[in-house]
């Protein structure tokens, strides 16, 4: 899940360059405006999750939106102060509901572990990290090969 996550920020300043014309000093706004977003969000997500016990409901509906609102991107948008807050609106949106994957998936996958024999924290623990080292791999090896600023 990680790996589909993530992917994308990579590439990400260099598409709204190339479809919206936004500049690295524009994009490094709505960068910071996506990580404000979703430090907040993600516990925003963890705590309604725990309030309305429906984790598998949380998944789907945030799975849907986050989808949606990513094809929202594709939409062609005239005028830079219009760019600018097309980009920010719907990239801010974006992240709020796709920050609540992460921490729901794996607060289920935890409880999952739990039930099963054989099942423990450590056990996902090593997941966790086996995950992590494959996603820096990945990355490295992606970053290599499809570098998304050649001229950098």
């Amino acid at each position: 899940m990680n790996l589909a996550y993530f992917s994308c920020y990579t590439f990400r300043p260099k598409y709204l360059n190339q479809r919206y014309g936004i500049d690295t000093k524009d994009y490094g706004i709505i960068a910071a405006l996506l990580s404000l977003v979703s430090f907040f969000a993600a516990y925003t997500w963890s705590y309604l999750t725990d309030r309305l016990g429906r984790p598998k409901v949380t998944l789907i509906v945030t799975v849907l939106v986050s989808a949606a609102l990513f094809q929202l991107m594709l939409i062609d948008i005239n005028g830079k102060t219009e760019t600018m807050m097309w980009a920010s609106t719907v990239s801010g949106f974006y992240v709020f509901f796709v920050s609540a994957i992460i921490p729901v998936l794996d607060a289920r996958m935890l409880k999952w572990l739990m039930e099963i024999p054989g099942g423990s924290k450590e056990l996902y623990g090593r997941q966790r990290l086996w995950g992590t080292v494959n996603c820096v791999w990945h990355d490295f090896t992606w970053s290599i090969e499809y570098s998304p600023f050649p001229d950098h």
